[in-house]
């Protein structure tokens, strides 16, 4: 594998980049919600600020187009994320939260993408566990 053909690549994306930031850093970026130029200067690196953002995508962008294109059905009851690291919380579903899941903004991402089982020890479950469950268990992300 020639290893200098991606390092080329991503001097020439961080060239790309870099021109953007020294044009309008208010303009917007498309597709990307309300973000502005200035949002992807400032994201990388921000950690568990990604993940809650991670975890807000699936709730805000990711569940309801699923809901709309019929890929997903919404629950009957509701469930409470809890970011123990960022102190940002989402409920999903109908009425109040009948469960709260709490953990870091990274377990709850990996949990809601299918990557870390229901019973995982990070995740403090509290309430109605079943009902929890069944609420998170259908297909949010894609």
């Amino acid at each position: 594998m020639d290893s200098a053909r991606p390092l080329t690549r991503a001097q020439h994306e961080l060239q790309a980049f870099r021109a953007c930031l020294d044009g309008d850093l208010s303009a917007p970026v498309e597709h990307c919600g309300g973000w502005t130029l200035r949002d992807p200067a400032e994201h990388p690196g921000t950690g568990n600020l990604t993940a809650a953002e991670g975890v807000a995508e699936v709730f805000d962008t990711m569940t309801p187009r699923r809901l709309t294109r019929g890929r997903a059905v919404m629950p009957g009851q509701a469930v409470r994320l809890v970011s123990t690291d960022t102190g940002a919380s989402w409920v999903h579903g109908p009425g109040a939260p009948v469960a709260t899941v709490s953990a870091t903004a990274a377990d709850l991402l990996l949990m809601l993408r299918g990557r870390a089982p229901g019973d995982d020890g990070r995740l403090v479950r509290e309430g109605d566990r079943a009902a929890g469950l069944r609420v998170l268990e259908g297909s949010l992300v894609p």
